[in-house]
């Protein structure tokens, strides 16, 4: 899927604006309601004359004034004001009466309502009430000013944080799609070995078939190790791996897993020092087993001499003498498939990592003492 964080960056940007702007609407949709109504009570207060319980008023006093027979304000006071006089003007041009209408004039915006015969008893005459929403109109526009700038803000760090996670989406689809062809290489190679020897055999061209069988064997092995490595991390990853801890002694567990690596150690002619104190840990057995295999696998292939297990103060060191490693490469020892100055990484040390931190506990690899130190913190 190409550019994803564009595509993440426009929808998360566009999801933002539209949810400020269905706010902003609701908003004016209310505040106008509300304007509305307590205008509309104003106004039909004024024309019915009725001013009791003045105390309980309304938010807005209207102000009225008396039109004639034209709908032209009367002589029954030559002091109007330019507001009046505007409204008197809309009034005669628009002559409807009864009806409640919301007018822009001379920049100021009112509602306004003519009423007949309400207050004069002579035949003819009109009452227009009208209410001055200026002032509320203005606050509303100074928040809605606040609302786009705030709505500017927002979409922008939402394109923002939509574009930080369709990189982090690229990326791990890049390393994704890289882990499927490493892995695809990996299976390929003692593939290509089995079916070789296999066609061999078939063909009657290898005459030590004992030995083409151990190497079939052998590559099958590598396989389905693999396979298995694989098929647990992804438990691992999902979260369907339940831990079954219980008490563990340190210096008993060490030495079993030593057990099976004896030949290794031997072929290699390798000195294995153990500095284990006394002392117990809470995890599961065979998980932890797991882990600190595939770390005494990888120390046992690059050591040049000697390895040296530690264990005190709730920290389990396995420390190797091969220094062949990178600062680059040792950072980035538990990557997948990692490959290197100083060789390629498969999944093992990944697996070790992920069983590590599910015990809440955390693996570390650093350069010490011209070795390569992995450090198993299990406290904390």
């Amino acid at each position: 899927m190409k550019n994803v964080k564009v595509k993440l960056s426009a929808i998360v940007g566009a999801f933002v604006l539209l949810t400020l702007a269905a706010v902003i609407a609701a908003f004016n949709f209310a505040m106008d309601r509300q304007i509305r109504q307590d205008s509309e009570i104003a106004l039909n207060r004024n024309l019915s004359w009725d001013f009791s319980n003045w105390e309980e008023y309304d938010k807005y006093l209207a102000q009225t004034i008396i039109l004639d027979e034209n709908y032209s304000l009367s002589n029954f006071s030559g002091n109007y004001t330019p507001q009046e006089r505007s409204v008197a003007n809309w009034c005669q041009e628009n002559r409807e009466t009864d009806v409640v209408r919301y007018v822009h004039l001379d920049n100021r915006f009112y509602y306004i309502q003519i009423g007949k015969g309400c207050y004069m008893p002579e035949d003819g005459m009109f009452t227009a009430a009208f209410v001055d929403v200026t002032g509320e109109r203005a606050l509303i526009q100074s928040i809605n000013r606040v609302f786009l700038f705030i709505m500017a803000i927002m979409g922008g760090g939402g394109c923002v944080a939509g574009y930080a996670v369709g990189t982090q989406v690229e990326k791990s689809q890049a390393l994704q799609k890289k882990f499927y062809e490493n892995m695809s290489h990996e299976l390929k190679t003692p593939l290509a070995a089995i079916q070789g020897y296999a066609e061999g055999l078939e063909v009657g061209i290898l005459e030590d078939s004992r030995q083409a069988g151990r190497i079939i064997s052998g590559e099958a092995r590598k396989m389905s190790r693999l396979v298995e490595e694989i098929l647990c991390l992804a438990r691992l990853e999902s979260g369907v791996v339940t831990l079954h801890k219980e008490s563990i002694c340190v210096g008993e567990f060490v030495e079993n897993c030593l057990l099976p690596l004896e030949g290794a150690i031997k072929k290699r002619d390798l000195q294995v020092e153990l500095q284990v104190a006394e002392g117990s840990i809470s995890a599961d057995p065979e998980q932890l087993e797991h882990a600190l295999m595939n770390v005494l696998t990888n120390a046992i292939k690059y050591a040049d001499s000697r390895i040296t297990l530690q264990y005190e103060n709730g920290n389990l060191i396995v420390w190797n003498d091969g220094d062949h490693l990178s600062d680059e490469d040792i950072s980035h020892l538990f990557d997948r498939f990692y490959t290197g100055k100083g060789g390629k990484t498969g999944v093992g040390l990944a697996l070790a990592k992920e069983i590590t931190e599910l015990h809440g506990w955390r693996l570390q690899a650093r350069r010490m003492y011209g070795g390569i130190c992995f450090c198993f913190a299990m406290e904390g």
